[in-house]
């Protein structure tokens, strides 16, 4: 690679792209051998050789089932508000994509997808290293490939015509369009035009080693194309969404998410101050009921009473003042945002401390520069943590540390091994975990000692008891929390509270019964 130097620019009686050095790879799991080309691409180059498949040439549209529109078509709101304001351009938030997938395709002289790799008439340009003699050249249609004759290397160098070719991203068009959005939205730093983005491309042609299936292309009008919807559907088809618990455990952007992980302990087995062990909440799935097994809550149960609490209004337009305007103040009312930066208190008070109002700092933001406010800025965000750990995380541990039902359960779980022993361990393993575990470390008796017997006298415990019904255990707490917190006058006397404040007396009546339950 060090005899090699990147051109610059392009020639200009051609449009051909810089080449690129390229690590080939082959994907030849089944019958059919599918070669790639893997590369680095700047920012700048991204943008202005990668296409979006929504951009493929309009002749070919009507070709795509229903299926293939849906996967292929891109969500312009999200990508323009969630990745690139509210990701990408978060400069105290690490960012990072994985590769792009790139299917390299012919193109006519009038814009129509070839059904294959014509011959061009011309000679490309020669230059490095398609001018030495001791490297080999394959030329596919507008796609030209050099590598070295006698090297066992996997190193090469790629390039194609921008008029014969076009460079349908397959894979990752979401994060493709954000890229361009970032770049054509954004003053690029010195750092940021040095970034580099994985991409691999695809050469469907049998020249570079490609299989191209008889039935395929006895059957379609356009056996390429019909390859790419394939690979395309495959790889959208085969990326499951993550589960609503694990998103609430992962997500570092929505408030309520990050609020639920700070009221749970950071590692299994362990038990911290204001904190829930992690063998007495289900985090493993989105299962809301615990009616039976080893938990007496669940993230999700946890998450949906903390977004009822704080109540936050997230603007609907994120560029409309008075949807912001509203946003700000029911952040104010859950949170008292002002206060807690004014007065500098909590863990992360050094980030905070002495930054405006949110109300004076979103307004210009939204008013005068346009920038749309959709979440709370990170300094925010932070003083927001810290008010809800001082504000609602001590209520919230303290029905669970306090109630009765709880604390006894918390406690029998405790004896039998469910929040630091052999039965919490064991429920913090995959399901696939627990499999092996079974078979190659514990016998039946050391399962049934460890797991069986315990989880049955939790089992035994929560039987018929409301503490462990979901729409019980909401209730209360939501009911606890606001009454807890008007009574010391952390709430507003708004419409809102007046109508919890008129259902507390019934959300409370169980309470009583629950001590004797």
């Amino acid at each position: 690679m060090s005899e090699f130097i990147e051109e610059e620019g392009l020639d200009a009686a051609y449009k051909y792209t810089p080449t690129k050095a390229v690590l080939k790879g082959d994907f030849a799991l089944s019958n059919y051998s599918v070669p790639y080309f893997q590369a680095n691409l700047t920012l700048e180059e991204v943008h202005r050789h990668l296409k979006l498949v929504e951009d493929m040439p309009s002749d070919q549209r009507h070709k795509w089932s229903l299926e293939e529109l849906f996967q292929r078509d891109i969500n312009w709101p999200r990508v323009e508000e969630d990745i690139v304001v509210n990701y990408l351009k978060r400069k105290e938030k690490r960012s990072f994509f994985n590769a792009l997938t790139v299917a390299l395709l012919p193109v006519s002289a009038t814009g129509k997808l070839e059904s294959s790799y014509q011959d061009l008439a011309y000679d490309p340009p020669a230059e490095a290293p398609y001018n030495k003699e001791n490297y080999e050249k394959v030329r596919v249609g507008g796609v030209q490939v050099a590598f070295q004759a006698k090297s066992t290397s996997n190193i090469q160098y790629l390039r194609w015509d921008e008029e014969k070719v076009f460079a349908a991203t397959i894979d990752g068009q979401h994060r493709l369009a954000a890229l361009k959005k970032f770049v054509e939205t954004s003053s690029l730093t010195v750092a940021q035009r040095d970034t580099r983005i994985p991409v691999i491309f695809l050469v469907l042609d049998k020249r570079v080693g490609f299989d191209m299936p008889d039935v395929v292309g006895n059957t379609d009008d356009n056996p390429l194309l019909s390859v790419v919807r394939e690979v395309f559907v495959d790889l959208n088809k085969h990326a499951k969404l993550v589960s609503n618990a694990r998103q609430i455990l992962l997500d570092d952007q929505d408030l309520e998410s990050i609020c639920t992980r700070n009221l749970l302990c950071k590692k299994t087995r362990e038990e911290s101050p204001l904190r829930l062990p992690l063998g007495l909440v289900n985090w493993n799935d989105d299962s809301v009921k615990f009616d039976t097994g080893s938990h007496f809550t669940s993230v999700s149960v946890l998450h949906l009473v903390i977004k009822d609490l704080l109540n936050i209004k997230y603007p609907e337009d994120p560029l409309d003042e008075d949807f912001v305007l509203k946003f700000i103040n029911s952040v104010e009312d859950s949170l008292f945002l002002s206060s807690f930066i004014k007065n500098g208190e909590g863990e992360y008070a050094d980030v905070y401390r002495g930054k405006l109002s949110l109300k004076d700092y979103c307004l210009p933001k939204v008013i005068e520069d346009e920038e749309p406010i959709k979440i709370l800025p990170y300094e925010y965000s932070l003083a927001a943590v810290d008010s809800f750990n001082k504000n609602y995380r001590p209520l919230i541990y303290g029905v669970f540390a306090g109630f009765s039902p709880y604390r006894a359960f918390w406690d029998l779980s405790k004896e039998v091994g469910g929040v630091d022993g052999d039965l919490a361990f064991y429920n913090s393993l995959s399901p696939s975990a627990q499999k092996t575990l079974k078979t190659t470390s514990w016998s039946e008796d050391e399962l049934k000692k460890k797991v069986e017997l315990p989880e049955a006298q939790l089992n035994s415990f929560k039987s018929k008891k409301w503490a462990f019904m979901v729409v019980w255990q909401k209730a209360f707490l939501k009911s606890y929390c606001i009454c807890i917190s008007s009574a010391k006058g952390h709430f507003r006397r708004t419409a809102r509270s007046r109508t919890i404040f008129r259902k507390v007396a019934y959300f409370c009546k169980p309470v009583r019964k629950a001590r004797n339950i």
